[in-house]
């Protein structure tokens, strides 16, 4: 299946948060950093699927996702993205924050930990845009 993983990053220069920046999508896409990396559902539970691939879909991130349908798991889960239960995509990432020279906190590396399949996201647009299945 397929989809956006994350809206437009921060465009702001300046920009110290917590969500992924134009930078941080574009390094990801580039080095292809979220290959590989495990499908959960609702950020819990057994790995059910892979990532397989990601690139920029405008200023998003997109991702292709493959998942293990021989596992009760991986096959619910499937199901509930086939019949609209699960429509969405989240980032499980972490963060790196230090203290600044004046006494802030500053965010570092963002690395991506997990994709979710979920039934609503925390972030607008991240929905599954498309899929294939084949039934058993």
């Amino acid at each position: 299946m397929w989809g956006t993983a994350n809206p437009a990053g921060e465009h702001n220069e300046t920009y110290n948060g917590l969500y992924l920046t134009k930078r941080d999508i574009d390094s990801m896409v580039q080095s292809q950093s979220l290959t590989g990396k495990p499908v959960k559902v609702e950020h819990k539970g057994v790995d059910i699927g892979r990532v397989v691939s990601s690139w920029k879909n405008g200023d998003k991130l997109d991702i292709l996702v493959e998942l293990d349908r021989g596992s009760l798991e991986g096959d619910i889960t499937s199901r509930f993205v086939e019949g609209g239960v699960c429509q969405d995509f989240s980032l499980g990432y972490t963060v790196g924050l230090t203290h600044s020279e004046n006494g802030g906190i500053v965010s570092n590396e963002k690395v991506v930990n997990e994709v979710s399949i979920v039934r609503k996201g925390a972030r607008k647009d991240c929905h599954i845009h498309g899929y294939s299945m084949t039934h058993k």
